[in-house]
Order: C-alpha cells, then structure tokens, then sequence
C-alpha cells in the first residue's frame, strides 16, 4: 500500500476534471456558523485584506513566498479505479466537512461574481466547483467537484446551483452555510475602495493561498487499514459513525453495492428519533449509538464500556460472522424491538406489556436493554416473555423501594445474558431467568420477599427516603391497580402532584391529640415523621393542590370529593369520613403496602 501526504492548494485539488466522493457511511453535514463557518470566513478576509495591503498598487503578480497562507488542516483521499478516458475519482475518508464547506464558500463566492457581473472571475472560479461538461458527457452529478453522501445530495445540489428553483430545503445546514458566505462576501466587497482589485485579489486567496495537507492512499489499500487511517478533525467521529463506516467498508470488500447496502440498512438511523441526544448513565450520546451499545452486549453477552462500541464491533463480526449483510438484517430486527422499548413505536407493543415499558420509561431503566433484546430475538411464546418481564420488573422495582443501591446490575444482567445464551431449552428460559434472581445471595442483589417489601413500604417514611420521581411512579402504579375496567380512561398523570394527605405545614389547621410514637421525643417529632410515610401520600393536579394544600381536613375532602376522579384519593375519603389522623396514616401505608405487594408478586409467587 502506498500512502503519500503533500500541501495543496483549492487550485491543485480542484483545477482539473476530477471528483471527491463522499462515501454512503460518512455522516450528515454538521459544521455550523459559530464554531467553523464564521472562523473560516474571519480567516479568508483577514487574509484577503493582508493580500490586497501587499498589492496596495493593484499589482496582482506577487511571488508565492511572499504571499501569506492559511492551513485548512487535512483530508485523506483513496484512489478509486476507473475506466480509461474517464474522470478520475477519489473517495473522501476522512475531511469531508472541510471539503464540502470549502466547496460551499468557492460556490457561493463565485454565484455572487456572477450576479454582480465579474464575469472573468466567476468564471476562474467555476472551474474550482465544476467539471468541464465535455468530461461528463452532460453528466450533472459527475459535474461536481465534490459530490456528498447520500443524506447530503439533494440539499448540497440545491446550493449549488445559481438557478435553482422550486422551495428552499429546511433546516438545511448546507444552504444555511452557502447563504452565510453569500452574506459575507457581498459585505465584504461593499467595503472595498478598489472592487475590480479586490474581487480579483480574493479569487487568488481562495484558489492559491488556502492549505491543506492531501494524504493519498492507493486504490489498493486494505479498507481495514484505511480504516485505521481515520482520524477525524474539527467533529470528532463518534462510535457509531466508527460502525458505519466499518460495515460499509465490510460490504464494499464482500463485493456488495455499498450506495445501496447504505440504503437498506444504514439510511434508516439517520432519522431525528435515532439521531436524538439521549443520557445514558453518565453518558449522553445519540441514540442510534446507545442502541449499538446494548445490541454488541447482547451478542456477545459482555459488559462494555461505552468508548468501546466499535472494538466490540469489530471483534464480533471479523471473530463469528461470515456476512456483513446478515449483521446488518440483524441490526434492523433488534433496532425495532429497541424502538419500542424506548417509546419509539406503540403500535408493535401489546396492552399486556404497557405495565413494564411505564416501569422501564418512569425508572429510566436501561439496563436490561441487552437481554430484551435477546429476549425478543428468540421468538418465544408471549406468555413466556411476559413472565420474564414480571419477575424483572418485581427484582427490580422491589429493591429500588426497599433502597438497595443499584450499582452492579449492568454485570449481574450480563451474567444473566450469559447463562441465558448457554441454555438451550427455550421452553426453560422464564425458569431460567426466575431461578437467576432467586439465587441472588449478595444483600444489594437479592430479590426482597413479601415480609421485608411490606415493611419497609408500610412502617418507613417514603417522601424523602425515595426520590420524587420513584414515589410518583409507586403512587400511579397503585393507582393504575385500582382502577376497574369499568373506570373512565383518562390521562391522570398529566400535570399530577404528589400531596401529602396531612400537609407538611401542619401547625395552624392540624392540632396535636396527644399521639405519641415510639422511640420519639416529641408528638411533633413524631408527626413530622409520619406524614411523609406512604398512607399520608396521593396524587392530584397541580392547580388543586395550590388550592387545598395546607388548608383544614375538612375543606381538602370536600375539595377531593368535588374534583378529583383518581381512586387512590376516593381511599383517602372512604377512610378520613370526620378526621384524618395518625393512625389513618399507618393504616392506609399498611393498606397500600399490601396492593404493592399484589401489583409486585414476590419470589415465592413464581
């Protein structure tokens, strides 16, 4: 393999018939005005005004040592091999962001000479955008210089064309940054004194005193060590493009058509919804690359780290896949299964899962991910999977409002995956995975029992001890357990509060009736306690509470009998008839409890 790196210039690299393609892995255009056009422009019009200085006297023929420069920073090219006679064409590894911005501000420069008239120049600098027709046999693609990757193409045509019509593409960051230079450059020149000198003294900065290092590998090179070759600058590659870009190269060296092997199965996750930023853990990635996080877990049923993603990748299809294209079609299935894990897509979740996908949304539980995933993989009975989702659901949430930390599940889940994976019996998978969580023996690991969830939900405050969005989530549960059949559906949880029953400002409205707890020093003491226990929590909009919050018992009933609908508040009304006491609230925790343990069956149910 050859490699060569030399300094060029936008005259060297674009002068004669040649395109740049950007292949179908690389990502969208992303440069955006704060952090590179505007640097860029600032950058070309100091070097303009520093050019035109040394000119002063319109003398546009100055030694190239003496002219200042301006270092773009690299690209790196691969030969491609074409037939004879016909253009020659490299692909663009790596630069593509610089290339296709420089490309963008040639053109737009160029459009506005063109507009106003200095028609020598808008021609000098056509040459550095577009191929000479003869060489393209009238081809309007192969007429671009450079032509972008599939996601890129409509949009970038559009800018560059001066007499493009129809309607201007939206939120289209490549005609945004051709309107910007457009702008700039049209300022610029009002400011001149000298235009004619000053619009031919800006073609030569452009075309000869802009840098950049061109690293050329042969058409032969390895795509693995082209690969290796990738060092992004300027918008660092994620792991995800890492991905992409390795399966396009796989499918090129398989001998498929990569433009449409990016179609079919790449295309797809450059959607918002996968596109998304989203936190997970510590981390905030999108999400097409938190996916590729799990789905690599799931094949190979081990913890990774997250700056991981592609050498987890990478081991697993050059160590145990024979096609690039089968991984690919596997990707898709599990990425739906994904979607809809997520929220993404509704229509693919059965009403009997809607329970655990609230549980997983409400909790932002994540790490069960990989062996849904698997899970959903095995084509098992739907019956098999709900119970392996309820006896997930009752490990998990049991500890969570008992309080145990949750720090080791990622490698308690992978052992699960890996016993999972070994096992061969379908048919056995719900014992397999009760039987797992049952012989959890380390204290933060294990599946807490009827006798130790009932205590701590009944005899322990939970308002401060659980964080709000964990006693939420146990109040709409219980509430959603209430609710019949035959109870209206309405969506409760929209604008919904948590309200303490005896309100925490307690002093003017509630006064003391000599109940006293023990091992506290003061009815006070004890009272404070106690109100933030489960019996003295329930839900209601927001406006309501404003409104009964620490008023009198007697006006708060009659406020939740007149207007809430929710069947935990007509429990609190059934039971605080004249009063609603102390021991209402230890009552009605006990009462709660018991649901919670109806609504999170223990392991002795399964």
């Amino acid at each position: 393999m050859t490699i060569s790196a030399n300094v060029r210039t936008p005259e060297q690299l674009f002068g004669r018939s040649v395109r740049y393609v950007v292949p179908a892995y690389q990502r969208r255009y992303v440069w955006n005005e704060q952090d590179q056009w505007e640097p860029l422009w600032e950058d070309v019009e100091r070097l303009a005004d520093a050019y035109l200085d040394l000119i002063g006297n319109g003398d546009t023929q100055v030694s190239e040592d003496d002219a200042p420069k301006h270092f773009l920073g690299a690209v790196v090219f691969q030969q491609e091999v074409t037939p004879a006679g016909s253009i020659e064409i490299r692909r663009v590894i790596d630069g593509q962001q610089r290339l296709t911005t420089l490309q963008i501000l040639l053109d737009a420069v160029q459009e506005v000479y063109e507009q106003q008239a200095h028609e020598l120049e808008a021609r000098r600098l056509q040459r550095l955008v577009l191929n000479d027709e003869l060489d393209t046999g009238g081809d309007e693609v192969a007429g671009y210089k450079v032509w972008p990757s599939e996601n890129d193409q409509q949009e970038f045509r559009f800018a560059m064309r001066n007499d493009a019509t129809g309607p201007r593409p939206e939120d289209s960051l490549i005609v945004d940054a051709h309107d910007y230079f457009k702008e700039q450059v049209t300022r610029w020149l009002t400011e001149q004194t000298d235009l004619e000198t000053a619009v031919a003294g800006l073609s030569v900065v452009l075309a000869r005193m802009l840098q950049l290092v061109v690293i050329d590998l042969d058409a032969d090179a390895e795509p693995q060590v082209i690969f290796e070759t990738l060092n992004a600058r300027g918008t660092p590659l994620l792991q995800a493009d890492l991905v992409r870009n390795y399966m396009i190269l796989k499918a090129k060296a398989e001998g498929l058509d990569e433009d449409a092997f990016n179609r079919e199965w790449l295309l797809p996750f450059n959607t918002q919804w996968w596109q998304e930023q989203v936190r997970f853990g510590r981390y905030v990635r999108a999400r097409f690359e938190q996916f590729l996080y799990y789905w690599i877990m799931m094949r190979t049923a081990r913890d990774i780290r997250v700056d991981d993603v592609f050498r987890g990748f990478q081991r697993y299809v050059d160590d145990e896949v024979a096609s690039i294209e089968s991984v690919a079609a596997e990707i898709k299935q599990s990425a739906e299964v994904f979607e809809w894990l997520e929220g993404g897509d509704s229509t693919k979740v059965s009403t009997r899962w809607y329970p655990y996908l609230s549980t997983r949304q409400q909790l932002d539980i994540s790490v069960d991910t990989p062996v849904m995933l698997w899970l959903f993989k095995q084509n098992l009975p739907q019956a098999t999977l709900e119970l392996v989702m309820a006896a997930f659901e009752s490990w998990y949430v049991r500890r969570i409002l008992w309080g145990r930390l949750l720090t080791s599940d990622n490698r308690v889940l992978m052992a699960l995956l890996a016993r999972l994976v070994r096992s061969e019996d379908g048919e056995a998978t719900a014992d397999t995975v009760v039987d797992f969580f049952k012989n959890q023996e380390a204290d933060r690991m294990s599946w807490t029992d009827d006798d130790e969830f009932f205590r701590t939900l009944a005899g322990v405050k939970s308002y401060g001890r659980l964080s709000r969005a964990r006693v939420l989530y146990l109040l709409s549960r219980i509430e959603s357990h209430l609710r019949t059949s035959q109870a209206e559906d309405v969506a409760w949880l929209n604008n919904i509060q948590i309200e303490h029953v005896m309100p925490r400002k307690w002093q003017k409205h509630w006064p003391l009736t000599g109940q006293m707890g023990e091992g506290f020093t003061s009815e006070e003491e004890y009272r404070d306690y106690v109100l933030n226990c489960l019996g003295n929590l329930t839900l209601i909009t927001g406006k309501l509470n404003s409104s009964v919050s620490n008023g009198p018992w007697k006006r708060k009933r009659k406020a939740l009998d007149r207007h809430s609908v929710l069947f935990l508040n007509k429990d609190v009304l059934d039971q605080g008839k004249d009063s609603w006491s102390v021991d209402d609230i230890e009552e009605r925790s006990e009462r709660l409890a018991k649901l919670a343990l109806e609504i999170w069956p223990g392991p002795d149910k399964f």
